[in-house]
């Protein structure tokens, strides 16, 4: 990264870098700047560990942010009805951008044999098991 590091706003709801346009604070996810090759799992995984953890997405990659039902009842006895679960369409989002994070931190010929995976822990199991 340049020597300008990003900042905040004054307002606080938007992150700016010199180098990058204006991102909602809450769509924000820090860069893992190391890519992933046949030869620097150690490197990569510590780094994007380290950089999820302090963004506090860990949880996607152990499955300790464990996915809620996707769908939840709404009423009672027989009024009651199912409707999607607007807390497992946070977590997907979520989960999404943390895997398409990783996804590309990788070498293109790596990241191919994971796109498949449905999730980032399955994404994280895989690199590790490789």
């Amino acid at each position: 990264m340049s020597s300008a590091a990003l900042s905040l706003s004054n307002n606080a709801s938007t992150i700016t870098s010199p180098t990058a346009a204006s991102i909602p604070a809450a769509l924000a996810i820090p860069a893992i700047y190391v890519r992933l090759g046949r030869h620097n799992f150690m490197l990569w995984g510590g780094i994007a560990g380290t950089v999820l953890a302090g963004a506090n997405l860990h949880g996607y990659l152990d499955g300790t942010t464990a996915a809620p039902d996707k769908t939840i009842a709404v009423g009672t006895g027989d009024a009651a009805t199912t409707t999607a679960n607007p807390a497992y369409h946070h977590w997907w989002t979520q989960d999404q951008k943390v895997k398409g994070l990783l996804l590309t931190s990788m070498d293109e010929d790596i990241a191919c044999q994971l796109i498949s995976c449905e999730t980032t822990q399955a994404v994280w199991t895989a690199v590790g098991a490789m």
